[in-house]
């Protein structure tokens, strides 16, 4: 997608030893990072993983629409969504 240099670090589950929605990647994120979870912004396509998860760890959640995937009949009233990484740059404004 070329975004990489928009981060200043990723963190891949596949050399971490915890998958995620497990609370220990998500707090090695924000170890990582410096700041307080508040202060982070997650952003993902599977709901669990990528919603869920992060936000349990009191990160704020973007999620990504993505046609195929299985997402919960319901939302939580004060989701964000987004179907672009387009949108993403909006939302940050």
């Amino acid at each position: 997608f070329g975004i990489i240099d928009y981060f200043d670090f990723t963190l891949f589950s596949s050399s971490f030893g915890y998958r995620k929605p497990h609370p220990l990647i998500y707090k090695r994120a924000v170890e990582l990072s410096g700041l307080r979870p508040a202060e982070l912004i997650f952003v993902g396509d599977r709901y669990n993983e990528d919603y869920k998860g992060p936000r349990d760890s009191n990160i704020f959640s973007i999620l990504k629409f993505r046609d195929g995937n299985q997402y919960p009949e319901a939302f939580p009233d004060d989701i964000v969504m987004i179907k672009s990484l387009n949108e993403l740059l909006a939302f940050l404004g």
